[in-house]
């Protein structure tokens, strides 16, 4: 799929009869030609292009839906290797990223329930994480603790002390060391 705001999501491509059980790793890899190749453990699956999207040539993120998978779970987002030709020379894609600080996107933003930021620190810091409700109030935060150099998920499972987040939109400020992150995200029910 690929979405164009107002008018949604469109089928830019399938494939059809993949099953991933417990352990298999989903991979993808999207190309400036508008080319996107899936891969499930290393092994190409196929290729869709979305070279006919409007956005295409603007870049993009990559994002996974998981249809019929109530007990899946996700982890270790956050990149793969590039594989440097006679042409070009670069740092392995892990040492690029982890020399700088972020704080992605909350995840499934909006959501019916609890919501993951993953956290890239070059070094050790103190993180500590506060929900805001739209008039600033914190309706529900974490102890700050030290973390070490890495990627961290920063989780928030739509609770607040009295119970479920009320329907609205909310913010995750995130402390990292004197820093701040403010992320928005939208709870629907």
């Amino acid at each position: 799929y690929s979405y164009t705001p107002g008018s949604g999501f469109t089928i830019q491509g399938t494939i059809p009869g993949v099953t991933f059980v417990s352990g298999d790793r989903f991979g993808a890899r999207a190309f400036a030609g508008g080319r996107v190749d899936i891969f499930r453990n290393a092994t190409l699956l196929g290729s869709i292009s979305v070279a006919g999207w409007a956005y295409s040539a603007l870049g993009g993120r990559i994002g996974l839906s998981a249809v019929s998978a109530a007990s899946s779970r996700f982890d270790n987002f956050g990149g793969g290797d590039f594989v440097p030709t006679a042409l070009v020379a670069v740092a392995p894609m892990a040492a690029v990223e982890m020399a700088l600080l972020s704080l992605s996107n909350a995840f499934p933003n909006p959501t019916h329930s609890g919501v993951v930021l993953s956290l890239t620190l070059p070094h050790a810091e103190e993180v500590g994480m506060r929900i805001l409700d739209i008039q600033g109030r914190q309706v529900w935060h974490t102890q700050p603790q030290r973390y070490g150099a890495g990627r961290w998920s920063l989780a928030w499972a739509g609770q607040t002390a009295l119970g479920n987040a009320s329907p609205g939109v909310y913010f995750a400020r995130v402390r990292v060391g004197e820093g701040e992150f403010l992320r928005r995200i939208a709870v629907i029910r």
